[in-house]
């Protein structure tokens, strides 16, 4: 990614070698957030850390005064997302984590408004159109709430607005296409092609998780109580997360996991401590903990 950067300002255009039009990264989003700024400071290795840091902390805050509803809720998922390894790494890491962060943040604090109508799913349309720009998975995350709104709506012409809010992806892979001659990233072609037996690849996606128990136990923890927690209150809003928490992990143990340690369990961590802060602690009983 700061090589695509570093030759589209010295006049390559979105290239890997200068002569080869590859699309080599896996969030465009972040790429062009990263070459607007570093235009500005020409050092693309503290401009990845100053925006990776600023967008987290924008991102916390915003889940904390927006999304939490109780102080103790919000104190807990602050600590959590503090001593997750994961979390900690991957918010300073120059890759696109913060950037998605923010945009489920957003995505959950239009989610949680009330009045469900064609103006929501426009606005929850367009947030998971530009997170699914700067990380195509993260639609798996995002789908089941977005269609609960739309099933919510009750026959309203839903249609037309939720097309106008994939209009950046849309977009985006139109040019891809054109520019590149693909539409996907060259990593997904050749990751998800390898011609391994996908026995194999659900083995490695398994380790991949295993890996995360051992070094860094209180995220997948925290994802599994996110997992559990709205059915176990039978909240109908929060469902949806966790199913898209499930179709979430399901998708990483079928493609064998990542190369990097806990790079994709960051956002599934942050939706389970969004669906922890909608809940009140303070209602817990005693006798519920001992059950």
């Amino acid at each position: 990614t700061f090589r695509t950067v570093d030759n589209l300002l010295n006049g390559y255009r979105l290239t890997w070698n200068v002569t080869e039009r590859v699309q080599v990264y896996t969030h465009p989003l972040w790429m062009l957030l990263l070459a607007v700024f570093n235009f500005v400071t020409r050092d693309i290795y503290l401009t990845a850390i100053f925006l990776s840091l600023t967008i987290s902390i924008i991102a916390i805050t915003l889940l904390a005064s927006k999304i939490s509803k109780v102080e103790i809720s919000t104190l807990f998922g602050i600590m959590v997302l503090s001593f997750s390894k994961a979390f900690m790494d991957y918010s300073t890491s120059g890759l696109e984590n913060p950037l998605s962060h923010l945009l489920v943040v957003f995505f959950f604090i239009v989610y949680f408004l009330h009045k469900n109508d064609v103006r929501k799913i426009l606005l929850l349309s367009l947030l998971m159109s530009l997170s699914i720009t700067n990380r195509m998975d993260t639609l798996l995350l995002l789908l089941p709430a977005l269609v609960l709104v739309i099933i919510q709506c009750k026959g309203q012409k839903w249609l037309l607005y939720l097309a106008l809010g994939q209009l950046p992806f849309i977009l985006w892979e139109l040019f891809a296409t054109f520019y590149y001659g693909f539409p996907f990233p060259n990593t997904a072609y050749a990751k998800l092609n390898t011609g391994i037996p996908s026995g194999e690849i659900i083995q490695q996606g398994f380790l991949y998780l295993l890996n995360s128990i051992q070094h860094d136990p209180i995220t997948l923890i925290v994802i599994s109580l996110g997992i559990v927690l709205p059915f176990i209150i039978k909240n109908n809003r929060l469902i949806p997360i966790s199913l898209g928490m499930i179709a979430y992990l399901a998708y990483i143990v079928k493609i064998g996991g990542d190369f990097m340690s806990g790079r994709f369990l960051t956002i599934p961590l942050l939706c389970a401590v969004i669906i922890i802060s909608r809940y009140d602690f303070s209602r817990l009983s005693i006798a519920s903990l001992m059950i």
